[in-house]
């Protein structure tokens, strides 16, 4: 069996998508099954980066990277402007994209089976499924289905297609799954295939380690509250100097930082400068660091509007760090109600006053990870279903 796995990212950006789907690529191709790895790049012209009021790069557009001992061959398309107002504006499906796609869609011919992860490797896996009738697979992660189809009915229409067409389809939560069904979605032919984490690398720190690495940090709070994620809407940490502010009236001595970096972040620091909070913005890390910084923290929060199965959470319970979340996506399938918030009005106060609780009953022991967040058993489980399809 050779499959080919399609994602899409930036490997000079790696977040939680990233991060899960490079270990599902990884253990998979540790159980031996061939594999070729392509991802999905966007790159601006000069022309655009002015436009955009960037500070011109020539981008160098190498052939392909290798992270963690896997080999990521690149497939590169310019960002348009004519895409971007298609995609936002007018309920399309960008045409640069789709001509991008079509000529692709050829380098998946002769493999057994083709892995698309989210909804733009997906359109290829499809058109690749049309031409030369390859089989493949689609891993939804989130936005693909709980919010892009409600933005554009172009989306939606294609996600629908994906979904008849597809030999698997797999969602990292068991609401995913429900909300593709309410979106209209076949899911007869679907799994839930959990993300996970490497417990040996995120587990509870020694007192000592934690302390130094706390020093090293400048962690140094009394109580350290932090925000772990991207600074963009959907995460809702708008919502975060206002909590924050709440929690900081009501605990001594608190501390509070952002971990990550997005388009809010200039509003964030202006408004907890005008709160007067003590506040470090500590800006995008390493994925190698997170395990320390969150043995670090007393509480990490995750206010969002929407998730798939936030690998964030997982991180935290693994290292047997308290988190406050929204009940929103997969969060409710791994965190007991008592340590989430569900969306509606006054979610600033509800939250603040979950926080205050957990932050009173710190003593409590904290609930362990389940089992079933194990990259091995995902791993396995993925390799059974894909023989299951090339045998039928």
């Amino acid at each position: 069996m050779k499959i080919a796995i399609i994602t899409f990212g930036d490997p000079n950006d790696k977040k939680g998508a990233f991060n899960a789907t490079h270990q599902r690529i990884k253990h998979l191709i540790n159980r031996g099954i061939e594999t070729d790895v392509f991802i999905i790049r966007y790159y601006q012209n000069r022309f655009v980066q002015i436009l955009r009021k960037k500070t011109y790069q020539q981008e160098v557009r190498d052939g392909y990277f290798i992270y963690d001992g896997i080999k990521y061959h690149n497939m590169w398309i310019p960002f348009a402007l004519t895409d971007y107002i298609q995609w936002q504006k007018c309920n399309q499906i960008g045409a640069v994209f789709l001509r991008f796609a079509k000529k692709t869609a050829k380098l998946f011919e002769h493999y057994d089976l083709v892995s698309a992860h989210s909804f733009e490797p997906a359109v290829i896996a499809n058109l690749a499924n049309k031409k030369f009738g390859t089989p493949f697979a689609v891993t939804w992660h989130g936005s693909d289905i709980h919010t892009m189809p409600y933005r554009n009915k172009a989306v939606k229409k294609v996600i629908l297609d994906v979904c008849n067409k597809a030999a698997l389809i797999f969602f990292v939560s068991r609401q995913l799954q429900t909300d593709a069904a309410a979106l209209g979605a076949n899911i007869s032919n679907s799994e839930v295939l959990y993300n996970a984490v490497n417990k040996d690398e995120f587990k509870p720190y020694p007192i000592a380690k934690r302390n130094a690495l706390k020093a090293l940090n400048k962690i140094d709070g009394g109580c350290n509250i932090s925000f772990i994620g991207a600074l963009a809407p959907v995460k809702n940490c708008q919502v975060l100097p206002d909590v924050f502010k709440k929690v900081a009236d009501s605990v001594q001595n608190c501390k509070f930082y952002f971990v990550g970096d997005g388009k809010l972040k200039a509003m964030l620091i202006e408004k907890c400068k005008l709160l007067e909070l003590n506040v470090v913005f500590m800006g995008n890390r390493p994925q190698h660091e997170m395990a320390g910084l969150i043995n670090c923290f007393d509480l990490v929060v995750l206010p969002s509007i929407n998730e798939g199965m936030p690998l964030i959470v997982l991180e935290c319970l693994s290292c047997q760090a308290p988190v406050v979340a929204s009940r929103v996506g997969g969060i409710p399938e791994v965190l007991d109600d008592e340590f989430t918030v569900p969306p509606g009005p006054d979610f600033t106060e509800r939250y603040t006053k979950t926080i205050l609780q957990v932050l009173k009953d710190s003593q409590k022991k904290y609930p362990a990870l389940p089992d079933v967040f194990n990259w091995e058993s995902t791993a396995l489980k993925e390799a059974l279903l894909y023989e299951k399809v090339l045998k039928r």
